[in-house]
């Protein structure tokens, strides 16, 4: 099997799973359910993943993959603000789409096995966010003085406590509007 064929493979199990897990919810679906929707062997799956667990490991792959193939759509807008939006966001709608439940079993995954998914300097997306903001910072587009990598660190972790009451609240808050709301009280942004 070719590395970009077991990228793929990989890509369509998170898929197929998460597609089953928003119909039957997470407790209800086992390795087996996905290797038949996806008419793969079992072998299939546990090449790509050791256990059902596994998955959120690589929840955000798909968010990760369509950054870094349209980086240079992103980074063609004039405002750095709008770039930091665009590829914030592209993580914020896959959270949206999967659901709380889901956002939940990646949350608890996370905790459980002491996965850095969560903690914002381990962030794949870490250094892109840096080098937007400071450029933000730079121009103006955001006000407060403060180190960039301070600031994206408290964003961040806010960006994670929302979410997880978000979770909590079974959906029942705005997540967007609040993570918006979150990024202008901590880079004051400037209004236009």
């Amino acid at each position: 099997m070719k590395k970009t064929d077991d990228k793929s493979t990989k890509r369509q199990i998170i898929n197929w799973a998460v597609r089953l897990f928003k119909e039957h919810g997470y407790n209800n679906v086992s390795v087996k359910d996905i290797c038949e929707l996806g008419d793969i062997s079992r072998g299939t799956f546990y090449y790509h993943f050791k256990s059902k667990d596994e998955i959120f490991d690589n929840y955000f792959l798909e968010s990760e993959i369509s950054i870094a193939d349209n980086l240079n759509s992103i980074l063609s807008s004039d405002s750095y603000v709008e770039q930091f939006h665009t590829v914030f966001n592209t993580f914020l709608s896959q959270i949206l789409d999967a659901g709380p439940e889901i956002m939940a079993q990646v949350f608890k995954r996370n905790l459980d096995r002491e996965i850095r998914q969560l903690a914002p300097r381990e962030s794949a997306m870490w250094e892109v966010y840096v080098t937007i903001l400071k450029k933000a910072q730079e121009t103006g587009e955001i006000q407060n003085p403060l180190p960039v990598e301070d600031l994206l660190e408290a964003f961040l972790y806010l960006s994670n406590g929302i979410s997880l009451i978000w979770c909590n609240k079974k959906g029942k808050l705005d997540l967007a509007g609040e993570h918006g709301r979150l990024f202008h009280v901590v880079f004051q942004q400037k209004r236009v």
